[in-house]
């Protein structure tokens, strides 16, 4: 009995250890496919590293000739530097109010005793933090399963492979932001929310307030202030466990639990301000103001547009057509043999606010991104797992487990359904860096765009910046090409020139990429390019 009870066990590990190193693979493999960068990645890298170029206030030198090897080195990487004493600038101030600078602290860290200006060696090291950031994820998902589906122990074996195999929770690997660290406390937050929840340390009495601290209370604040800084959307996910706590404790007459979860948000949002001194103001920045606007501008466009978004964003990534079908066929089963599904509140509230969050988020967000609700999908498989759950004939569970796997992972083979990977940046979008003998002028004036622009640069190509249209009158380039931020005042500038003695091309836009939900409409590109010549005289 002693043999077999550990043959078991050591039987399952090896199960889980498979489904993660499978897993883990699929994104090591995306991971090698991934040759560009969002535009937001760039800036990550200038957030995290404190770079002055590829930012908002900075130009590069105006009028002189650099390599492009330079100018990559001027803006991505360089971080030889002492790493902690570094580490003081994020802390302090970020320099943008809308993000927190945990995670880009983090992407510093793993940026260490490192100098380049090839983003293949900064996208593996970022992906290395993210792909840590899942296996904790992973991990921490299955044990909080084993807990909520402790009555049948095949479930977070299933639920774990068909929660990490699906393409949304892929390209939130992919994407060198906050959103994987996100994804990780939000797993956390809950498992660890669920169990202060459901244990008893707090007591009422007759004159008042009287808390039992344990070592949980801590932790939970702990945790909680980490979430926070994981990005401002984090709180209305906060919130909604809070709220839910809050009711409960109401209905139960336990007024002291509800000053306790008061006490615990202040605390925590406390211990996040301390972590990072401009934690409050991001209440205060543009982006929140866009927020709260688009929250007070109640309309049923709005409504519907975002609700459109959101639903179809779940379609393409997570529950797919042949998802559903398996997922409607388990229902009739279920439906027909009469099972209840075992619904508790550890796993209703989990799933309706991972729903919940997607609509609000999607709805409040001044842009459609898709990495905002990213976080949450792990959450989303408690529903299937319960239908599963339902199965009481292990033959028949057997075959519907195996058909959801299947349903999960069949949409992950095609890398068109995997975001954030960008191949064509560099193998299409940059038709001028073909020929490096040809001389680039660049001109922008919202000089953050150049993250969607540098990192793609030819080493051996020449480039210049200018501030003027004319400045190029003062070189005598038989030919050249102009990259211009698409504005309208500077394609005016560039079509002037004509008449003098060069003679332009058709002007190409730069395809940009991005992570907007495909039925979102079209975003304006930032970059184009124009190839010029002199004229014979």
């Amino acid at each position: 009995m002693f043999f077999k009870k550990h043959v078991h066990k050591i039987s399952s590990a090896v199960v889980l250890l498979l489904i993660y190193f499978a897993t883990l693979g699929i994104r090591v493999h995306y991971l090698d496919q991934k040759k560009g960068l969002h535009v937001d990645e760039g800036l990550s890298v200038s957030m995290a590293c404190y770079n002055d170029y590829m930012w908002f206030s900075v130009n590069y030198p105006l009028r002189l000739p650099y390599l492009g090897k330079q100018i990559k080195e001027m803006s991505l990487c360089d971080t030889e530097k002492e790493i902690f004493s570094d580490l003081k600038n994020p802390w302090k101030d970020l320099r943008d109010p809308a993000h927190t600078s945990f995670y880009y602290m983090l992407f510093r860290l793993s940026l260490a005793r490192l100098k380049t200006g090839d983003i293949q060696q900064i996208i593996w090291r970022g992906g290395g933090l993210n792909l840590f950031f899942f296996t904790v994820s992973f991990f921490s998902f299955f044990v909080w399963l084993r807990k909520l589906f402790k009555d049948t122990p095949a479930i977070p074996y299933i639920a774990v492979f068909c929660t990490f195999i699906t393409t949304a929770t892929i390209s939130n690997t992919l994407l060198l932001r906050n959103y994987q660290l996100q994804e990780m406390l939000f797993i956390i937050f809950v498992a660890v929310f669920q169990h202060f929840a459901s244990n008893t340390y707090l007591q009422d009495s007759a004159r008042g307030l009287c808390l039992r601290f344990s070592v949980w209370l801590p932790i939970m604040v702990s945790i909680t202030a980490l979430t926070f800084l994981t990005g401002y959307y984090a709180q209305v996910f906060v919130g909604l466990f809070v709220l839910s706590r809050v009711i409960a404790c109401s209905k139960e007459k336990k007024y002291a639990e509800i000053w306790t979860y008061l006490f615990l948000l202040v605390l925590a949002v406390l211990l996040a301000q301390a972590f990072y001194s401009h934690y409050l103001l991001g209440f205060l920045s543009g982006r929140a103001s866009e927020t709260v606007g688009s929250f007070l501008q109640v309309s049923m466009v709005n409504v519907f547009s975002s609700e459109r978004i959101a639903w179809l964003a779940l379609y393409k990534y997570y529950f797919t057509l042949p998802v559903i079908i398996i997922l409607l066929g388990l229902f009739l089963y279920v439906a027909f043999n009469k099972s209840k599904p075992r619904w508790s509140w550890q796993t209703v509230l989990p799933f309706g606010f991972a729903l919940i969050y997607i609509s609000s988020i999607t709805y409040l967000s001044p842009v459609k991104v898709l990495r905002y609700s990213l976080p949450v999908f792990p959450f989303l498989i408690i529903l299937p797992m319960l239908l599963l759950q339902s199965v009481r004939d292990k033959r028949v569970f057997r075959v519907w487990a195996v058909l959801l796997c299947v349903a999960f992972a069949v949409n992950t083979y095609s890398s068109q359904n995997v975001q954030n990977i960008f191949s064509d940046k560099i193998t299409e979008n940059l038709v001028f860096t073909k020929d490096t003998k040809i001389p680039v002028f660049v001109i922008c004036r919202n000089f953050w765009k150049y993250a969607d622009l540098v990192p793609y640069l030819h080493d051996a190509q020449t480039y210049i910046f200018i501030d003027n249209i004319a400045d190029i009158l003062e070189y005598t380039y038989p030919s050249f090409y102009v990259v211009i931020e698409n504005d309208s005042e500077l394609i005016e500038q560039i079509a002037s020139i004509n008449k003098l003695d060069f003679q332009i091309g058709d002007r190409k836009e730069i395809p940009f990429e991005s992570d907007y939900v495909e039925y979102e409409p079209s975003v304006q590109n930032y970059f184009s390019y124009i190839q010029v010549t002199q004229k014979r005289k």
